[in-house]
């Protein structure tokens, strides 16, 4: 009953049944709620839950390693992983590393997944697909392609995930051309490419300017695989075809959307209309980022600044009376650097409505 709340996201419905539970020794039951409580966003009370655990076990610690690189503290992952090797009684498995290579990624410390890298070579599941996918796919996100390269090819299995997390390596280090050949490698090996496949292909024709070759992948996934665009492989045509200066055509298909866009089409527009110096479009881009989240800085700046170059300065003064108006302050960027194994965090300065946005 605890899981089956805890699954469905009715905590205060789990915590009561967990309080009527007569066996409270029981370490799957207290593994729901810290679960349960992770994956609602709840992290103080599930850390309340773990360390009131009579008895814990790996699945334990699992838990809260992934619930912490899902609520975006990477960094108390990898604090937790540290005392898990050193003081519990308990040996990591495949998730275990699958979580923590994860938190490596998101912090890029290539350092602290090397070590962990080379700790698990020791241990007897150290060759599975699971393993060396997220190897592969840790060394990609911290900027060691070579290192993701070399991991790849002593796999002596590879499923359709680890394809994508070497081709996804490769798009996203702007090999784009490498990216394309080992998709064509991967089909001749008769592995079927799937969704997020074709998410780093068509990444990989952004960064290669194959506007040609991203049509026709776009338009093959679902022909040829049967599978249905999402909203990413609608954000990456949108991007494909605004770098190619196809403005028209990129509107066309964000109209055409069966479901709402993500904001991130728009914003793609909106900066093309900046580089192409098209006003409709750009009005067309802003107002929609604006009705979608009208508290985010980028859109009101951006247009702002399309049209100073356009040199209308009556509506550059507008549209800093809105920002005004709306309240509007640009929230500070965050940037990470591992320095010697320690890591760093740096925070750049936000700025209010007053700000001078064109620049």
């Amino acid at each position: 009953m605890v899981s089956g709340f805890a699954s469905a996201g009715h905590m205060g419905m789990a915590e009561e049944c967990f309080r009527d539970a007569p066996e409270k020794e029981d370490a799957v039951l207290w593994t729901a709620m810290v679960s349960g409580y992770m994956d609602a966003g709840n992290v103080d009370k599930a850390m309340e839950f773990f360390q009131a655990m009579p008895v814990r076990n790996l699945v334990s610690w699992n838990a809260v390693l992934a619930g912490y690189v899902k609520n975006s503290r990477a960094e108390d992952a990898l604090r937790v992983f540290k005392t898990l090797v050193r003081d519990a009684n308990v040996r990591p498995n495949e998730s275990t590393l699958s979580s923590v290579l994860l938190g490596c990624s998101n912090l890029s410390a290539l350092g602290l997944g090397r070590q962990i890298h080379q700790w698990c070579v020791k241990l007897p599941f150290s060759r599975r697909v699971t393993v060396g996918t997220s190897l592969v796919s840790m060394y990609c996100k911290c900027g060691d392609l070579e290192g993701a390269c070399k991991r790849f090819s002593e796999m002596r299995t590879r499923d359709v995930v680890a394809w994508n997390a070497m081709i996804s390596g490769y798009a996203q280090h702007g090999d784009g051309r490498e990216a394309i050949r080992m998709f064509e490698k991967m089909k001749h090996k008769g592995v079927e490419p799937n969704c997020i496949t074709f998410v780093a292909v068509l990444t990989a024709c952004i960064h290669t300017g194959l506007c040609d070759f991203g049509i026709q992948c776009f338009e093959s996934m679902q022909e040829a695989y049967g599978i249905e665009p999402r909203v990413d492989h609608y954000s990456c045509m949108v991007d494909l075809l605004c770098r190619a200066g196809l403005l028209e055509r990129s509107v066309n298909l964000i109209r055409s959307m069966p479901f709402e866009p993500h904001p991130s089409a728009y914003g793609t527009l909106l900066a093309a209309c900046r580089v192409y110096k098209n006003l409709e479009f750009a009005e067309f881009a802003a107002g929609k980022l604006i009705e979608q989240n009208p508290q985010s800085a980028g859109a009101y700046v951006q247009l702002a600044n399309i049209y100073a170059a356009a040199n209308q300065w009556a509506n550059v003064s507008r549209v800093r009376r809105w920002m005004k108006d709306n309240a509007v302050v640009k929230t500070p960027g965050y940037s990470w650097v591992e320095i010697k194994g320690v890591i760093h965090e740096f925070r750049g300065e936000s700025e209010g409505a007053n700000a001078n946005e064109a620049q």
